[in-house]
């Protein structure tokens, strides 16, 4: 039976930008932080948290190296921002891979403005990067609460805080991965 009270899902449309560092995929437009940051983001099925380009990671600073890797959080110059401290980041650490990132809360809204995006949310977990393994910054579709310094503080995961606030219907998602290169163009958007 239908139930009247799930909200629609969101539909995320693309920022229109073909980015990264192994080929040329379709970004998103993100709002960080206040005053508003937008910077481009790639879906992460692997991750929890946000992780965004840090000044740190254009060093020396350039419009250049900005662009390339999708844009700059300046979390310095965010008002809501909340230091938590530096941690690992905890992805592919496997392979050797065992980054850090300055992690905190902010806020973050989706799409390029408020007219054309989806909702705000407050407090969430964004892991700032200097690394050039991960080039591009990332949204992280993991359901998974983030436990950065002990297990009875647990931080919820974007998609997780939708669904809480009656934001989404459900914890499931779509994406088609646009490849400037494949096919005919087109892009279709993360739903």
């Amino acid at each position: 039976m239908f139930d009247a009270k799930l909200p629609s899902p969101i539909s995320w449309a693309p920022s229109q930008w073909w980015e990264g560092d192994d080929g040329e995929w379709s970004t998103f437009d993100l709002r960080v932080g206040t005053p508003e940051q937008t910077v481009r983001v790639l879906p992460s099925t692997a991750g929890s948290a946000t992780w965004l380009v840090t000044p740190g990671g254009c060093d020396p600073p350039s419009s250049t190296c900005s662009e390339a890797r999708a844009g700059i959080f300046n979390q310095n110059q965010s008002s809501t921002w909340k230091d938590l401290g530096l941690f690992t980041l905890g992805l592919e650490e496997n392979l050797g891979r065992n980054d850090s990132g300055a992690f905190g809360l902010d806020t973050i809204s989706l799409g390029l403005s408020n007219a054309t995006g989806g909702p705000t949310l407050d407090s969430q977990v964004i892991a700032g990067i200097e690394t050039e393994r991960w080039y591009t910054a990332v949204f992280g579709l993991q359901q998974q609460p983030m436990n950065l310094t002990d297990f009875s503080q647990p931080q919820q995961s974007c998609l997780s805080a939708l669904r809480a606030r009656n934001l989404i219907p459900s914890l499931s998602w779509a994406y088609t991965a646009g490849a400037r290169y494949r096919m005919k163009p087109w892009t279709d958007p993360w739903t």
